[in-house]
Parts: structure tokens; sequence; C-alpha cells
């Protein structure tokens, strides 16, 4: 079980996607495939302040994680930004 939290700014019509792929001992991450992840709370579209989003992982034993953001947006001026990114795993 695990937590992750992303502090991102998601002008326009912005958006972002975020993946991961977990491993048990003994296995390797390239024979995993990424799994897609959605917030616990809407996506919000906001120019001028970082909003935090939570992301959980449940009922999964693992011992690697690895994460992928997508950052997406129709407006190269305005593109989306990140701000931190925190994971926890919980026993």
């Amino acid at each position: 079980t695990g937590r992750l939290y992303i502090g991102a700014k998601l002008p326009g019509a912005s958006t972002m996607r975020v993946y991961y792929k977990l491993t048990l001992t003994g296995e390797s991450f390239d024979s995993k495939s990424w799994v897609l992840l959605n917030p616990n709370s809407p996506i919000v579209n906001d120019s001028k302040m970082f909003n935090e989003y939570e992301y959980q992982i449940n009922n999964v034993n693992f011992v690697g994680a690895k994460f992928k953001v997508v950052l997406l947006s129709d407006d190269s001026i305005n593109s989306p930004e990140l701000s931190d990114f925190r994971f926890l795993a919980l026993a």
C-alpha cells in the first residue's frame, strides 16, 4: 500500500496522467506493464496556483516502485508544471 502526492499547476485544458509499476522480490520492472493511477479528487485547471493531488495504491505488497507522470496540453505557451513529488510506502 502506498500514497503518492504530486504538486501541479495545470493551466487551461491541460491535464496529467500518472502511471506506476510495482515489483515483488526477484521480479524485473521490464516484465511489468504501466498501470494508470487515478487521483483521489478531480484535476483542477488553474494557471496561477499549484494544487496537490493525492493518489493511492491499495492492498498491494511490493519491494520496488516506478512512476511516470505524463503532462498533456494543447497550449505550448501555458504548459503544465510540477512542484513536488512524494511517495510514501505504508506497511
